[in-house]
């Protein structure tokens, strides 16, 4: 009698997201085998694959109070150089699946880590709605073929945590990012387009 082997051996070790629209990890994994994403360098481990990815990708992780992934969802997909999402659809998996908080994850296919102005707008926003629902933006990380970046590190180091309200004050502060060295991590931020 054969066995079905996609049923019976699944790894254990490391956690990788495949392409799907979505995936409800504590229902397919159980909770105990739920990654932790506890930093930047634990979700781009879980979404590598989205650095490979041609088009930009934006997907939306969903934790519980210990930071599993309990559920994740593509929010969208752009072309090579941007990619735009209805603001509450960041949210929908939170609400359906009783998480914690939320985790933005897009890619840059040009293989670029910096920061652009429009990934600022985008983590600036849903934080700011996020609060209003109740769920935290913990992190916004961009993958490329060249690594990882965590957006709110570097709003972090910047500003102690907000940015100021307001495209003026934004552009502003792009500017100020741009110019930016934060040492021997490498963090690139730029104006423009992420791509």
């Amino acid at each position: 009698m054969e066995q079905d082997v996609s049923r019976t051996s699944r790894p254990t070790e490391g956690f990788r997201a495949d392409l799907r629209l979505a995936q409800d990890t504590r229902k397919e994994l159980g909770l105990r085998r739920c990654p932790v994403l506890a930093n930047a360098a634990d979700v781009a481990r879980a979404f590598a694959g989205l650095a490979r990815m041609n088009r930009e990708v934006l997907v939306c992780a969903t934790v519980d109070c210990k930071c599993r992934l309990i559920h994740w969802n593509l929010l969208a997909v752009g072309c090579a150089d941007r990619v735009a999402m209805r603001l509450g659809d960041a949210f929908q998996g939170a609400i359906r699946h009783g998480a914690r908080g939320v985790i933005l994850i897009h890619n840059h296919p040009s293989g670029s880590l910096c920061i652009s102005t429009e990934d600022l707008d985008l983590t600036q926003s849903v934080a700011e709605a996020g609060e209003m629902l109740g769920y935290a933006l913990l992190d916004h990380v961009i993958l490329s073929r060249e690594g990882y970046r965590s957006v709110m590190a570097a709003r972090r180091q910047l500003h102690g945590g907000a940015l100021p309200r307001g495209k003026v004050r934004l552009q502003a502060v792009s500017r100020k990012l741009e110019a930016a060295d934060y040492g021997e991590d490498g963090l690139c931020l730029r104006a423009g387009a992420g791509g």
